[in-house]
């Protein structure tokens, strides 16, 4: 038997169980509301965010090299797919110089 997951109280356990495109979204508008607001003041703002910014650049290559080793080494391919597959790596080797 499975129990149900408790919720957090409050607005953090709202926040968590708030779908990851809307947290995005809520984010951007009010990074927008402020911004509007605080208008020249909110240069503050820039270095944290350049500083951020580059640290999802600097990450965002060896995650994607990951996921998809993963996904390369767990996926079970067999049967009519694995010859499909191995047809198409033969077929584009052929034509490469």
């Amino acid at each position: 038997m499975t129990q149900p997951k408790s919720q957090s109280a409050g607005w953090l356990g709202r926040w968590s169980s708030t779908p990851l495109y809307l947290r995005i979204l809520l984010a951007m508008l009010l990074g927008l509301i402020v911004g509007l607001l605080l208008g020249e003041r909110a240069l503050v703002f820039e270095i944290p965010s350049v500083v951020i910014l580059q640290l999802l650049g600097t990450l965002a290559p060896p995650l994607i090299l990951i996921a998809v080793t993963h996904v390369l080494m767990t996926t079970e391919i067999a049967g009519k797919t694995a010859a499909r597959l191995a047809g198409l790596l033969y077929s584009t080797r052929r034509w490469q110089y």
